[in-house]
């Protein structure tokens, strides 16, 4: 019985070299979206956290129309992501957000972990207290001010509340604290940059009251910015801004007024005597027939934007 199987493959497989037999390819399938999980826990990275709201935006700040699933105790998912770029899930609960980003550069699955520091059920030897106290210009109490700290993984957001007072509950480590300006009467005020450290079991924070009403000195709103190369017979996109921030390009529609991601790049170091670094956006393709929107974004999380017709 064996030699007839081993003749009879024999026979057909000689059949297939000479093209008398064809064998049916089967074709790969191809993925045509992303799903993007994340996996919350309490700060002992064990204790699921599934009373959270969770959305999805894009790298334009468009949020994405998909219903989170949170069918898994802990997890929250958006399936059926057809786009590729970085993505920002942001969990909230009442007052307090949590963002995490996850770069999506192809369509598969993305599964990352985030850590949701519960006050009432901190753990006092892995995490802290990031507080402080929110002024305006007259150093009087100020609420409602928008309070961000952030690191390489994720993004903590809070507002001051009635006495001026806010507490961002985190794992301990260093982190970006950020007081946003906050506008009154139309006074477009700056953010303010604090490094510190968060030790764990403590309330940590600034030194000084967090002046949410800090003016800006004459065109220090425009961070630096100054584009000297942007044309259409070229892929890059060339100029200035402060040492240390992103300057991102997109595609703007004035009618629509939405904005299509290009490409961005960090401006570096300044060299003396000048007080800018430069910076060089490389583009995937060539534009023209469109208007460039140009944003710089700097570790204060304070933006400009310019914009700029090409081939028009």
């Amino acid at each position: 019985m064996e030699k007839i199987f081993k003749l009879s493959m024999t026979l057909f497989l000689s059949l297939v070299l000479f093209g008398l037999i064809t064998v049916p390819a089967f074709a790969a399938t191809t993925a045509t979206s992303s799903d993007i999980s994340v996996v919350v826990t309490q700060d002992d990275h064990k204790t699921t956290v599934g009373d959270l709201s969770a959305t999805l935006s894009d790298q334009n700040g468009a949020t994405v129309d998909i219903t989170v699933d949170k069918s898994v105790t802990g997890t929250y998912t958006f399936k059926g992501v057809d786009k590729k770029g970085t993505f920002t899930v942001t969990l909230s609960k009442g007052n307090y957000q949590e963002a995490v980003r996850v770069a999506a550069t192809s369509f598969k699955t993305y599964t990352i972990k985030a850590v949701w520091v519960d006050k009432d059920k901190m753990t006092k030897t892995k995490s802290g207290i990031l507080g402080g106290l929110t002024v305006d210009k007259d150093g009087k109490a100020l609420t409602g001010v928008t309070v961000k700290a952030y690191n390489a993984k994720a993004t903590w957001e809070t507002v001051s509340d009635a006495n001026g007072m806010y507490k961002l509950y985190l794992p301990s480590g260093k982190y970006s604290e950020v007081v946003f300006g906050k506008d009154v009467e139309g006074t477009d005020y700056k953010n303010i940059l604090t490094n510190i450290k968060v030790a764990a079991g403590q309330l940590n924070g600034p030194l000084d009251d967090q002046n949410g009403q800090t003016t800006w000195a004459t065109n220090e709103d425009k961070l630096g910015l100054s584009v000297t190369e942007l044309k259409s017979d070229s892929k890059y996109i060339k100029g200035t801004a402060n040492p240390g921030s992103t300057v991102a390009a997109y595609i703007y529609d004035k009618t629509a007024k939405t904005y299509s991601f290009l490409a961005s790049a960090k401006a570096a170091k300044a060299v003396a005597p000048a007080t800018t670094g430069l910076f060089n956006i490389k583009l995937s393709s060539y534009v023209s027939n469109a208007t460039i929107a140009i944003r710089v974004t700097d570790t204060a999380l304070n933006t400009y934007e310019q914009t700029t017709d090409v081939g028009m």
